[in-house]
């Protein structure tokens, strides 16, 4: 594991959602440390249930394809319309297109 992501996971479990988030992303990617979607998912929702638009995204994105999870289309949407309620038109227009509206 990277020292710098030593640190943002340290930043992370004292409930900083941008770390979170870029926690999230390292084992999303397995930049750093070791793939793993289901830790991904975890603090995914971290920074998402603290108003993290993109990590809300994401989140949806996860749930829609099943990655880190099972399949949940309602856990999918859910996410997604909350990054759409708190994020820019980007995330609106993403919703809607992962909805088919």
């Amino acid at each position: 594991m990277s020292p710098k992501l030593e640190v943002e996971i340290s930043k992370a479990k004292k409930g900083d959602p941008k770390a979170q988030f870029a926690v999230a992303e390292a084992y999303r990617t397995g930049k750093g440390v070791d793939e793993d979607f289901a830790e991904a998912l975890y603090w995914y929702r971290a920074a998402a249930e603290q108003g993290n638009i993109s990590a809300q995204n994401n989140l949806g994105t996860m749930f829609q394809r099943g990655i880190g999870t099972e399949k949940n289309s309602k856990m999918a949407a859910y996410w997604y319309r909350q990054s759409a309620s708190e994020g820019p038109k980007r995330n609106t227009a993403t919703a809607c297109i992962r909805r088919q509206c």
